[in-house]
């Protein structure tokens, strides 16, 4: 299963949630447990996947907030070059 990292550091984070709570685990584990105590509800179900459907980055609950997962590129500078500052 591919995991976009994003969602894969949530993941991680649902993980050590529950070890901070005194549950030891792996992620593993914890699909299985979310797996396991999810009633069978299609509309529910359906609701969910439409969901994951539109989720951004951004909407991952206050976890990557910061811009850690962009990469900064160098851009253009202005004017041309060997030209002498346009300001």
């Amino acid at each position: 299963m591919r995991v976009p990292i994003p969602l894969s550091k949530y993941w991680m984070a649902l993980k050590e949630a529950a070890e901070d709570a005194g549950e030891r685990t792996d992620k593993q584990e914890l699909v299985l447990a979310i797996l396991a105590t999810t009633p069978i509800d299609g509309v529910a179900l359906a609701e969910r996947l439409r969901s994951y459907r539109l989720l951004r980055n951004a909407d991952l609950p206050g976890l990557f907030a910061t811009d850690e997962n962009v990469i900064h590129l160098p851009g253009p500078t202005l004017g041309r070059k060997g030209a002498g500052s346009a300001y």
